[in-house]
């Protein structure tokens, strides 16, 4: 098996997921990684055990690698920067955003096509394992057609907690759609197909700095290829939940991606009051299975007997993994 040389542009929180993530991949091996900021470039590469550090561009793009991880936020210079790996390296991987326009995503796809080179988006969203179990059973056809999906997105945010008004997400009021709403959309799409029609209403923004307005709260009824959605969307609160709920003509199937959990309801064959009961405990008995599997999973986790196993985790190692597996065979859907 082919080994590709990975450098790692950028060193926040993402790309330590990144990292965790690569050194649980036989396909590949960190060489380098990137930061402007060589203090914390150092300390990433320690930690990693990554051999080379950077903290020019000019020095990173000549170093020997064969694939980028691009994990900065999508601010216009830092992208035209970084077109430079775009027409430099056969493999590109980039975390969303790939850009804030339309413009923006077309130059990148315009550069790298014409370097002939591989260039995948990460969305490890849609690697998540509580939706991936939703979709299976779907496609299987266990629950009859889909009618109808709602997606409740009640997410806290550091960030916002702690006033930190300066991030890109919070510099205009689309970016928070941008940086945050991207993750249940990208299930949505993957699993209903893309937006056809969309009718939506921010709740009332706060001006959080003189001119700009954070909006946190947003409702959207949604006109997709194979199915409508109501969506919910709020960043900023307390109690969190991730949850897809399926409406199909058989069950109703749902999934929660911040706790891990899914859980169909269905009919049973016997009387109204027996059938109950009888789906209430099924329902019941799935949940118990999949928090007692969280919980176990968690606990070999942290006595090292087993590899990190929370949702988030396991949804960015499930991407890259097939990323990867893409990239050796030189195919990217």
């Amino acid at each position: 098996m082919s080994v590709l040389k990975v450098l790692i542009v950028g060193t926040g929180n993402i790309a330590k997921v990144h990292a965790e993530a690569l050194l649980a991949n036989p396909s590949a091996k960190m060489v380098a990684v990137y930061d402007n900021n060589k203090a914390l470039a150092e300390q990433f590469a320690r930690q990693f055990n990554i051999p080379k550090v950077c903290a020019d561009i000019d020095e990173a793009v000549a170093l020997d690698f064969d694939v980028v991880h691009v994990l900065t936020p999508p601010i216009m210079y830092i992208m035209r920067r970084h077109c430079r790996f775009c027409s430099l390296v056969a493999k590109l991987l980039l975390k969303k955003l790939v850009g804030v326009s339309t413009q923006e995503c077309a130059e990148m796809q315009a550069i790298a096509e014409a370097a002939g080179t591989l260039t995948a988006v990460n969305q490890n969203f849609m690697y998540s394992p509580a939706y991936l179990n939703l979709k299976r059973d779907i496609e299987a056809g266990k629950l009859g057609p889909v009618r109808f999906v709602d997606y409740v997105y009640e997410a806290p945010l550091k960030q916002l907690a702690a006033r930190q008004f300066g991030h890109w997400m919070f510099c205009q009021p689309v970016n928070i759609l941008l940086e945050q709403a991207v993750h249940p959309l990208s299930q949505i799409v993957d699993f209903v197909g893309n937006v056809e029609k969309c009718d939506a209403q921010a709740a009332q923004g706060t001006e959080i700095s003189p001119g700009v307005v954070l909006y946190t709260q947003l409702q959207a009824t949604l006109q997709c290829q194979q199915a409508p959605v109501n969506f919910r969307f709020h960043v900023g609160s307390k109690f969190p939940a991730c949850r897809m709920t399926v409406y199909c003509d058989d069950g109703i199937a749902i999934a929660d991606m911040f706790t891990n959990q899914y859980f169909q309801v269905k009919r049973t064959t016997y009387l109204d009051a027996a059938d109950g009961f009888l789906s209430a405990a099924k329902s019941a008995g799935q949940l118990f299975a999949t928090g007692a599997g969280n919980l176990i999973n968690y606990a070999l986790a942290m006595v090292k007997l087993k590899s990190r196993s929370d949702p988030f985790y396991l949804g960015m190692k499930g991407s890259i993994d097939e990323i990867y597996s893409a990239f050796t065979s030189g195919e990217i859907a």
